[in-house]
C-alpha cells in the first residue's frame, strides 16, 4: 500500500486528480494497518490533530460546498512519498561503506566525521547519520558527545538540502518559493553550524576530541551522494514543470534501480527492492501518521479560516516579524510540537499578509533545523535513543545552548533574505 501510494503520488502530477486521491486513500489504509506499531505519544497527538482538523472542516462545511474531504488525506502524500523513497538509497550506500576499514582518531577524524554527516545527511537524510553512527558503534556504545555532534550537524542540513522533509514542507506551503535561492540562503547556515559544532568541541571538550574515533571518509564513499545530487539538479533543470518533490522521489528510485541492475543483475535488484519494501517501508509508520494528521489539520484550518475570515493583528511580514516567529516556533518545538504541525497551522493565518515566499520558507527551514535539534520528541532524537540508547531528553537539553547560538545566525540570514526580497 505504501508503494502504491508512492507511485500514485508521483503519477498524479501528469494524470488525473483521481490518481492523487488514490494515493491518499491507500496511504490512509496503510496507516490504519500500522497503528499498533506507532509510538503511543505520537498516536495520541495525531488523533487530536485529526480530530481538530475534522471538526474545523465540519464547521466550515456549513458555509461552503467546495470542501473536499478526500483532499485532506492526499494533501501531504507527495511529501510522504519523498520521505519513503529516500530510504531506498540505503540499497546503494551499503556498497560504498567498508565495514572493515580502520577508524581514524583525533581532531581531524572529528572534523571528517562532522563533514561526512553533513554530506551524507544532506543527500540521504536520516540514513546518512545512521550509516555513520553504525560504523562508529561497531565496537563501542555511542556516547553523548558523539551523538550531540551528529544530531546538531545533521539537523542543520535541513536548512539547505532539497532532500529533507523540511525543504519539502517549505516548498509545499509557500508554493512560490525559489528552490535555488533557498539553498543559497540555507547553505551558509549549515556551514556555520559545522564550524560551530567543531570549534565548540575542540575548545570545550578537547579531551573527547583528541581521543575521538571518527568515520573513515573517502572519495569512494562520496560517489552515490554526488551522483544523486547531479540527477536531482539535472531533473529540476530539465523538467521545471515538475514538483521538486517528484524529481527527488524519481531520482531516489532510479539510482538504486540502475546501479543494482548493472552491478548485480535484474534478479538481485528485484530481490533487494522486495526485501526493502517488505521490511523498511513499514518502519515509516510514525512519519506517515504525523504527516497525514498534519495534512488533515491544515485542510481543516485552511477551510475554516476561509469561511469565517479570521486574520492576524499584523499588517506586514518582514525580517523583524520573521525573527520573532522563528523564536516562537523553536520554543514550541522544544515543548514537543513538531515544526511540520506548526507550519500547517501558521500558513493559513499568514496568507492574508502575503509574506515574501522566500522569507517565510527560510523561517520554516530554520525552525525545522533548530526546532528538531532542541526537541526531545523529534524523529532525530527518537531514532538515536531507540537505536543507540542515548536519552532523547538529555540530548535535546544539551543542544539548547547550541540552538540559542545558531538562532542569531539564522536571524542575520533572515535580514539578508528580507533585503534581497526588497531589491530584487
Amino acid at each position: 500500500m505504501i508503494l502504491l501510494s508512492l507511485l500514485s503520488a508521483v503519477l498524479s502530477h501528469n494524470m488525473s486528480s483521481a490518481v492523487g486521491a488514490l494515493s491518499g486513500l491507500v496511504a490512509g489504509a496503510a496507516v490504519l494497518l500500522l497503528l499498533p506499531d506507532v509510538r503511543k505519544l505520537l498516536f495520541y497527538q495525531a488523533m487530536v490533530l485529526i480530530g481538530i482538523g475534522a471538526l474545523l472542516m465540519l464547521l466550515a462545511d456549513q458555509s461552503s460546498d467546495s470542501i473536499s474531504w478526500l483532499e485532506s488525506l492526499s494533501r501531504n502524500t507527495t511529501l510522504l512519498s519523498m520521505v519513503v523513497a529516500v530510504g531506498l538509497l540505503r540499497l546503494v550506500m551499503f556498497d560504498f561503506v567498508d565495514p572493515h576499514s580502520p577508524l581514524p582518531i583525533g581532531k581531524q577524524a572529528y572534523a571528517k566525521t562532522l563533514a561526512a554527516v553533513t554530506l551524507f545527511g544532506s543527500i540521504i537524510n536520516i540514513s546518512g547519520p545512521i550509516l555513520i553512527a553504525d560504523r562508529l558503534t561497531a565496537n563501542k556504545k555511542l556516547d553523548l558527545f558523539t551523538s550531540s555532534g551528529i544530531t546538531r550537524t545533521f539537523c542543520a542540513c535541513s536548512a539547505w538540502s532539497p532532500f529533507f522533509g523540511g525543504m519539502a514542507v517549505a516548498l509545499l506551503y509557500t508554493e512560490t518559493a525559489h528552490l535555488p535561492s533557498l539553498m543559497m540562503y540555507g547553505l551558509p547556515f549549515t556551514l556555520a553550524s559545522l564550524c560551530v559544532v567543531y570549534w565548540v568541541g575542540v575548545i570545550r571538550h578537547s579531551s573527547e576530541v583528541q581521543s575521538f574515533q571518527g568515520y573513515p571518509l573517502g572519495l569512494q564513499s562520496l560517489a552515490a551522494p554526488v551522483v544523486l545530487s547531479l540527477m536531482v539538479l539535472f531533473g529540476y533543470w530539465q523538467y521545471p514543470q515538475l514538483s521538486i518533490l517528484v524529481v527527488i522521489t524519481a531520482a531516489s528510485i532510479i539510482l538504486p534501480v540502475v546501479y543494482l541492475s548493472f552491478r548485480k543483475g535484474l534478479s538481485s535488484m528485484f530481490g533487494s527492492f522486495r526485501q526493502h519494501i517488505d521490511t523498511e517501508f513499514c518502519k515509516s509508520q510514525n512519519e506517515l501518521l504525523l504527516f497525514m494528521a498534519a495534512g488533515v489539520l491544515a485542510s481543516g484550518l485552511s477551510n475554516y479560516l476561509s469561511s469565517v475570515g479570521i486574520s492576524l493583528p499584523v499588517q506586514a511580514f518582514g525580517a523583524r516579524e520573521a525573527a520573532m516567529l522563528l523564536a516562537a516556533m523553536i520554543v514550541v518545538a522544544a515543548m514537543g510540537i513538531h515544526p511540520v504541525i506548526q507550519i500547517a497551522v501558521l500558513t493559513p493565518l499568514l496568507q492574508p499578509l502575503t509574506p515574501p515566499a522566500n522569507l517565510l520558507a527560510m523561517v520554516y527551514l530554520f525552525s525545522w533545523a533548530l526546532g528538531t535539534c532542541g526537541s526531545p520528541l523529534s524523529g532525530t532524537h527518537l531514532v538515536v535513543q531507540g537505536r543507540y540508547g542515548v536519552s532523547a531528553w538529555q540530548a535535546a537539553v544539551r543542544n539548547w545552548p547550541y540552538v540559542a547560538m545558531m538562532y542569531w545566525i539564522a536571524v542575520a540570514i533572515l535580514y539578508w533574505v528580507s533585503l534581497s526580497s526588497t531589491f530584487l
